[in-house]
């Protein structure tokens, strides 16, 4: 009797530790998974941040080195 007992709870052992298994296996997958993501966003951010960066920076017309309007003159301007 005491060994049908052990069976049992043996049984439910490996039960509990086959649904621990795919229940950490689910959470290192959603893990990876919001990395993923986390990690696609930044990448989007910066590419996003460089391409509205770099018009401004290829162009120097119309601002001085310290950022602020520059005077261009005309032909009729003496």
């Amino acid at each position: 009797m005491l060994v049908h007992y052990i069976s049992s709870w043996l049984q439910i052992v490996r039960q509990y530790e086959a649904v621990y298994k795919e229940l950490g296996d689910s959470l290192v997958r959603a893990a990876t998974t919001a990395s993923s993501l986390e990690a696609e966003h930044d990448s989007g951010n910066i590419t996003k941040t460089r391409s509205k960066a770099t018009p401004n920076e290829s162009s120097s017309l119309g601002t001085t080195s310290g950022g602020g309007p520059r005077c261009q003159e005309t032909m009729g301007d003496t």
